[in-house]
This record gives structure tokens, sequence and C-alpha cells, in this order.
């Protein structure tokens, strides 16, 4: 289910919180490099999932979000629909840059 929606992401599209409000513009999607399925790719937890870098504030000038893809809802359109509101965003460790992520 989750690599179907990746499919449909593309680099520019509106990223929205569960109830349509525009969070940022996505970004580049990380996939960790040599994880399997069967050792955790993808699930939620693991660590080892998949992340889309969204581009915050006016123009992509704000801090990036590295949001878990267990955490996107729908693609529809030109959106990415995220399971969370926008406000909670603060409560969430996704400005972090996972250790994943080499660049």
């Amino acid at each position: 289910m989750q690599e179907q929606l990746l499919d449909r992401i593309r680099e520019g599209m509106d990223v929205c919180d569960r109830y349509q409000n525009k969070i940022g513009t996505a970004g580049k999607i990380y996939r960790p490099v040599g994880v399997t399925q069967q050792a955790g790719y993808g699930r939620p937890g693991a660590g080892f999932e998949p992340h889309l870098r969204v581009d915050t504030g006016f123009l992509g000038l704000g801090k990036d979000l590295f949001v878990p893809v267990s955490h996107i809802k729908d693609v529809s359109g030109d959106c990415v629909l995220l399971d969370v509101e926008r406000d909670r965003l603060d409560q969430t460790t996704w400005d972090k840059k996972p250790s994943f992520i080499q660049d």
C-alpha cells in the first residue's frame, strides 16, 4: 500500500494535514538502502521506513520536515494528505533528519 502511495508523489505537490490545510511542499523521498521488507522496511516504528522531505515556509524557506510514509493517508490530485493536524506537528520529531539520510 505504501509503495502505491509513494509512486504517486511528485516533487512540488502540496502536502496537507488531515483537514487539507497546507503544511508545505513535497520534496525528495528517501528510502533506506540495504533494508529488506523482512527486516522491517516500511513498518511503522521500525526506524527504517521511507521518509518524505516536506519543505515548509514561504517559498520553501522554512524548516524541512521528514515525514515517515506510515503517516501518509492518501495522495490525490496535487495533494499528499497526512494523518496529523498541522497544529500538532511540533509534537513530532519530524524536524530531525533520520540517520540513514546522508545528504
